[in-house]
């Protein structure tokens, strides 16, 4: 039997001032069809942006959940005060590992590693 992993939200960002500017990342952890909605929703309340950037998907194993971390710019002037729950009603949660590394491909392979074990997840 497949173990219950919640569907969630997580996301941080960075904001620079000049021009203002905030670099997001976003990780949803849901059923595919679900995701691909969610994510152009989080583009809509986040507008205007770059192009947005499919940085890494997979499956959590075990489960029919997969989990998307997408990345873009936003030049939206506060975004503490967007409401992600016109987005999604279910857990939402700002979460500071998902940073920036050293390495380019560093916040994927965390990514990778943390969100396919389900035990991070339920």
């Amino acid at each position: 039997m497949a173990k219950k992993i919640q569907r969630q939200i997580r996301y941080e960002f960075r904001s620079e001032s000049d021009p203002i500017v905030h670099h997001m990342n976003f990780v949803i952890i849901n059923e595919t069809r679900q995701s691909d909605k969610i994510e152009q929703k989080v583009q809509e309340i986040f507008a205007p942006v770059d192009e947005v950037r499919i940085r890494t998907s997979g499956a959590v194993k075990g489960t029919k959940i997969k989990y998307t971390l997408f990345s873009f710019d936003s030049y939206t002037p506060n975004p503490l005060r967007t409401n992600l729950l016109n987005v999604y009603r279910g857990k939402i949660t700002r979460d500071p590992n998902l940073t920036e590394r050293q390495s380019p491909e560093g916040l994927t392979n965390y990514v990778d590693s943390y969100f396919s074990n389900p035990e991070n997840l339920s």
